[in-house]
């Protein structure tokens, strides 16, 4: 495919940051324009194993330069994202014969907002490609690792290296609302980002669904079709930023939800805790753990799956009394240790904050995959009962209930 290099061009897809709910940033694509006046991405050329590697890389130079250039006339002082390849500057030896730093310096660009993006692929390539990375951070740029997650990355050179951002693979966001599979996995890399410093963008959001799951998740950025299509101007492009709104609404409300399903979840399970325990006195070595659960398993609400006891060391001193279609059955768990499980630890924090009894974040059961929540009541200071609740929309009577004993 042969291009005419005054028919390539520049277009900017805006990027929003959640804190801000505002543009912070755009990507840069590439485009043409055929004989006819059609406007098409490039995205096919450049994935074309067929076209040499010289010419895309000039190509690529066009798109860049004229992007710079676009950027500069037109005062911009946001991040912009320039995609590029490795292999394309793997002989480099310095930053002057870098020419994104040459532009940057001609055009008066401040290093700090570019952010070169490369795929995870080549991030976990060869050293030479790490060393021309370290160019671009020297000189004040960041790094944004593009699909990331799709692949096995890299930790020794992504903590060699500290990107700045990450951009989550597409397939993923696209899927996360029907998948709680993948709703976890998104969760688990913002997490992962969060702990090491690095900033999470979200792309390929499409739908309002899409976005309540990565704002809900813990993404910074956002960027897709819900927002904004890639433009040929940059301070004044199109953007509908309204559609945060709606899903800092939901997320909010959402939030509120779980605080109050989880103190009506408490109160309830404490109310009929405490009575049964003032009610049967238990004595440690003198009754039959398992029998006792049993008897107190048949005064809880239905959704209380199973109950178990076990001491602050996490050693399960009961076996889990479960509750499996109307009958129970206590099934053999008695001394396993469940210090390494986030419920324990959770419950442990609350406990050592002064808490004798509290509900945990939702979390997907091992066995049933179900969505539940763990409550505990310190029963002393050694002696913690535990008891699995599947996630169900608690009545109305039982806020009720929860609330009055509150009072």
């Amino acid at each position: 495919m042969l291009l005419r290099e005054e028919n390539i061009f520049p277009h900017f897809q805006p990027i929003l940051c959640a804190d801000a709910c505002a543009v912070s940033g755009y990507e840069v694509l590439g485009r043409y324009r055929d004989e006819n006046g059609n406007v098409e991405s490039l995205g096919k050329f450049f994935h074309d194993p067929s076209v040499p590697a010289d010419i895309s890389l000039h190509v690529d130079r066009v798109i860049r330069k004229k992007a710079m250039e676009r950027y500069a006339e037109e005062g911009c002082n946001k991040d912009i994202y320039l995609n590029m390849r490795l292999d394309w500057l793997a002989h480099k030896e310095s930053k002057y014969e870098i020419y994104t730093l040459r532009w940057a310096h001609e055009y008066g660009i401040a290093p700090e907002h570019l952010i070169i993006e490369i795929t995870e692929e080549e991030f976990n390539a060869s050293e030479d490609y790490i060393k021309v990375l370290s160019l671009f951070t020297e000189a004040g740029c960041r790094i944004a690792l593009d699909d990331y997650g799709k692949s096995a990355s890299n930790i020794d050179r992504l903590a060699c290296l500290s990107p700045a951002v990450i951009k989550l693979d597409m397939e993923f966001i696209q899927k996360s609302p029907e998948s709680f599979h993948h709703r976890a996995y998104i969760h688990s890399l913002t997490s992962f980002a969060e702990h090491v410093g690095i900033e999470v963008l979200c792309e390929g959001i499409e739908t309002q669904a899409q976005l309540d799951v990565c704002m809900e998740t813990g993404g910074r950025y956002f960027q897709g079709f819900l927002f904004a299509y890639p433009q040929p101007i940059v301070c004044d492009a199109v953007v509908d930023g309204n559609v945060f709104m709606h899903s800092s609404d939901k997320l909010i409300s959402s939030l509120h939800n779980r605080v109050t399903q989880a103190n009506a979840l408490r109160h309830t399970m404490d109310i009929n805790v405490q009575r049964f325990v003032a009610e049967h006195v238990f004595v440690m070595g003198k009754m039959d753990i398992d029998l006792y659960l049993l008897d107190l398993m048949r005064t809880l609400p239905a959704h209380v799956m199973r109950v178990f006891l076990c001491d602050r060391r996490g050693t399960q001193l009961s076996g889990n009394i479960e509750r499996r279609a109307g009958d129970f059955s206590v099934t053999a768990f008695r001394g396993a240790n469940w210090l390494w499980r986030g419920f324990f630890q959770e419950a442990m924090n609350m406990f050592e904050a002064s808490r004798q009894s509290g509900v945990t974040g939702a979390y997907r059961d091992m066995t049933s995959k179900e969505r539940i929540f763990t409550y505990f009541c310190a029963l002393s200071s050694d002696l913690f009962l535990f008891a699995d609740v599947r996630r169900v929309p608690l009545s109305v009577s039982s806020l009720a209930v929860a609330a009055e004993a509150s009072e």
